[in-house]
């Protein structure tokens, strides 16, 4: 998969704890695009650590409108959906990269993990989700969904209503 296709998009409030590790986390040849709804120095950072590849979107929204506007301004076909307290593992983009999708594929949904304070939550998180797709019962994560432009366009985008 060809990394210039994706599109990171991320929504923001108040990150300024979180927003630098998630960055520097990120390959730079991925565009990213933030939805920022902060009141502290979490724009600033981002200014600061990631300059280039990088646009950033003011709303002051739910988390559910904030992914869809970022998903709207993005023009990948591939649109990586996740959150700011997410640090990517070092291998993450490069086993995207061997990644080849057959074109009937409309996404890949993942758990998140934690290093420290959730560990018992997302291991728990972790096993709903497998038994969900086992089910073959459509879930997601918002915190790590790699989804096709055009599948996401074609499930309606996400709810704008949902908090």
């Amino acid at each position: 998969m060809d990394l210039k296709n994706i599109t990171i998009t991320v929504p923001v409030k108040t990150e300024r704890h979180n927003i630098v590790p998630f960055l520097q986390s990120i390959h730079p040849e991925i565009p990213l695009i933030v939805v920022d709804a902060s009141d502290d120095n979490t724009c600033d950072l981002l200014k600061q650590t990631r300059p280039d590849n990088t646009r950033i979107l003011h709303e002051h929204s739910t988390i559910a409108a904030a992914r869809q506007k970022g998903a709207e301004a993005a023009t990948t076909e591939w649109l990586l959906f996740t959150d700011a307290d997410m640090v990517f593992d070092d291998e993450y983009f490069e086993q995207l990269r061997q990644l080849t999708l057959p074109d009937r594929y409309g996404g890949i949904v993942g758990a998140k993990c934690s290093r420290d304070r959730y560990q018992r939550y997302y291991r728990l998180f972790s096993l709903w989700l497998r038994l969900i797709c086992f089910l073959r019962t459509p879930a997601a994560s918002g915190s790590n969904m790699l989804i096709r432009r055009r599948a996401f366009e074609a499930a309606g985008g996400f709810d704008q209503t949902l908090t």
